[in-house]
């Protein structure tokens, strides 16, 4: 990826903690940064059509039929499992894209949050060999500087603006945050934003790039990737866990609960396995 991004691998969970206290996160109610969690460093910020697309090397006019479809087939019946209050209206494209989003069908949106150590557990959780990735934004920073650049792209609110910015099969490298007027719960519990751009197949990081690139402006590290050797993921879920960042919280309802046993299984099973290797080493030594 092209432009400044900077890498930093985590040593360990103090070294996390002290990176963050070390940022200026800005007032409670507009953050100046925004996270992304991944379980694989390697992956870029693509959203998930966007991955489905590229892998059907699709282009943008395609791209722009399947989402309308995909649009239509989820309003169609997204009315039989979701009260009126958080359906949006029938205009509002972006409105039901972060539902969509929500409720896990693929849209050109990107989920990003306000708390760094949800972002760490959504690194974290799948505990797999692959070094995971904390991606870190100066959200307000870039969207500045998105719209000193697309001056007309300005006011996502607008109706008639995202009919003409958003249906089209080829719109301006305009990126923006937002952030969804009516919540549920889960969205709230875990500090929910979305990124989106006007171009259907547009990859986040090298737009955020894009606006870096040669930008003497920018301060401090506007747009940094904080990498998770796959060996602390155990130890991080652990430090987590003793601040209720579990599945729990992050999913209310039965299934975080299930998930959030599951993960306490997981737990409980390193905790065990470094215990039976101690009592061997102790055996061996006093043998």
């Amino acid at each position: 990826m092209a432009g400044r991004v900077e890498h930093e691998v985590i040593k360990n969970w103090q070294h996390f903690v002290a990176i963050v206290d070390n940022y200026d996160m800005g007032p409670p109610h507009q953050p100046i940064f925004l996270f992304r969690g991944q379980a694989d460093s390697d992956w870029p910020l693509v959203p998930s059509l966007v991955r489905m697309a590229n892998r059907s090397a699709l282009g943008n006019e395609h791209v722009s039929q399947l989402e309308a479809q995909l649009l239509q087939e989820f309003m169609k019946q997204a009315h039989l499992h979701l009260s009126p209050e958080i359906l949006p209206a029938k205009g509002d494209l972006l409105s039901w894209w972060t539902l969509m989003q929500h409720h896990h069908a693929p849209t050109r949106l990107l989920d990003w949050t306000y708390s760094p150590f949800i972002a760490l557990y959504f690194a974290c959780e799948q505990l797999d060999r692959q070094e995971g990735a904390v991606w870190m934004v100066a959200s307000r920073f870039i969207s500045d500087q998105m719209v000193e650049r697309f001056p007309d792209c300005a006011g996502y609110a607008t109706r008639a603006r995202q009919q003409q910015y958003y249906h089209s099969s080829s719109g301006p490298d305009f990126l923006e945050f937002i952030e969804r007027n009516t919540q549920t719960a889960r969205m709230v519990a875990q500090q929910t934003m979305h990124s989106v751009s006007t171009a259907p197949l547009a990859d986040h990081g090298e737009l955020v790039c894009s606006v870096l690139s040669g930008n003497e402006s920018s301060k401090g590290n506007p747009f940094r990737k904080l990498i998770i050797p796959a060996a602390r993921k155990i130890e991080f879920l652990r430090c987590l866990r003793f601040m209720n960042v579990t599945s729990n919280a992050l999913f209310p309802g039965v299934d975080g609960l299930g998930r959030s046993v599951a993960e306490l299984a997981l737990l409980s099973c390193n905790h065990f396995k470094l215990q039976i290797t101690a009592e061997k080493i102790y055996g061996e030594k006093s043998s």
